[in-house]
């Protein structure tokens, strides 16, 4: 049986240790090297990805203020425009309301007294 002869146990060790230390020297100074050297990069490229992350998410809600405060002000804007509108229906309406009301009713007096009441309007807004 070759496996129990003596005299092949110094070439099979022989043998086994030199394949064996020839591969772990090859990669002690080929392959691990070049393998940390691809973890580090890629450990940088995720930093920079966490950091660019981190970034865009701070982009992100500093343009959602952004849109949220133009939301509030163009509400804000409408609701005053619409008030100052309702204002002046109101006192165009009561002017004419007078006017028709008064002794003398024809419409160019009635006239008259609305662009008179909306040129007051106009001045007061405006600042003219």
């Amino acid at each position: 049986m070759p496996q129990l002869d003596f005299f092949t146990y110094f070439s099979q060790f022989f043998w086994f240790s030199f394949v064996f230390l020839f591969l772990y020297f090859r990669l002690v100074t080929i392959y691990l090297p070049k393998i940390t050297r691809n973890l580090k990069i890629r450990k940088g490229f995720k930093d920079q990805d966490n950091q660019r992350i981190i970034h865009l998410n701070l982009i992100r809600n500093e343009e959602k203020n952004i849109y949220v405060n133009f939301e509030k002000s163009c509400v804000q804007w409408t609701q005053r425009k619409t008030q100052h509108h309702l204002n002046v229906v109101k006192h165009i309406g009561k002017n004419l309301f007078l006017s028709l009301n008064s002794s003398d009713s024809s419409l160019v007096s009635a006239n008259t007294i609305y662009l008179k009441s909306v040129f007051d309007l106009k001045t007061v807004s405006y600042g003219l």
